[in-house]
């Protein structure tokens, strides 16, 4: 049997964040969606000091989580660790692995943004653990059938993903007297994990539509 190239360990630490996303989350835990976060680690035996990414669990859930069932103040993760092919750095990742939470705390799949991939074999692993039951592995694994299969296409050269999304028209708040100025829905890129953001060629056609609407108002007499 091969002997896997990663290692896992199961420990108890307290909630500290040595970093975490800034989106804004309203009401109250268990939030569905809200900021993911690495744990800061310090004195934890058989773990070295430093940041450890948690990828199934959002920074919310875990401070609210905490307080509510865990009564010695430490939750329960399990850790993957690796190191880099070429440089032999060392990197971990960890999951939240608590069965005092119940499941409607935790995220049901597996966060990456802001930080990147682990290898396959790590993801395999931590998928073994968790189940996988819409196929998430399939995003390392086959990743050209994974965004296909979810109306996306993965271009294999520059690892990009692209959705075409339509909406309504949208309004955008300016002081011209009509009251705004209004954008058809145009199609943007999706880059990975939900992080959406406008192509450059669309920024530009927005831009320019922008700008356009601006001179009408200014020609008809808005302010501007």
């Amino acid at each position: 049997m091969i002997k896997p190239n990663f290692s896992v360990s199961v420990h108890k630490i307290p909630l500290a964040a040595s970093e975490h996303s800034l989106i804004g989350v309203n009401g109250y835990p268990p939030h569905t969606w809200a900021n993911y976060f690495s744990f800061y680690v310090e004195g934890v035996s058989g773990l070295e000091s430093g940041s450890l990414r948690c990828l199934n669990f959002w920074y919310e859930n875990a401070q609210g989580a905490i307080s509510r069932f865990c009564n010695d103040r430490l939750i329960r993760v399990r850790v993957w660790g690796w190191k880099t092919p070429k440089t032999s750095l060392p990197c971990r990742v960890c999951i939240v692995d608590d069965a005092r939470i119940p499941d409607n705390w935790y995220y049901n799949k597996l966060c990456f943004t802001g930080w990147g991939y682990p290898p396959t074999d790590v993801v395999r692993d931590i998928y073994n653990h968790l189940g996988d039951p819409t196929n998430e592995l399939e995003r390392f694994t086959n990743p050209l059938k994974y965004h296909e299969r979810r109306g996306g296409v993965y271009n294999e050269k520059t690892g990009t993903i692209h959705y075409k999304i339509t909406s309504d028209t949208s309004k955008l708040v300016t002081n011209l007297k009509d009251g705004g100025i209004r954008i058809t829905s145009l199609p943007i890129a999706t880059v990975s994990d939900g992080v959406d953001c406008l192509s450059p060629s669309m920024a530009a056609v927005v831009n320019k539509s922008i700008q356009e609407e601006i001179n009408k108002g200014t020609e008809n007499g808005s302010d501007t």
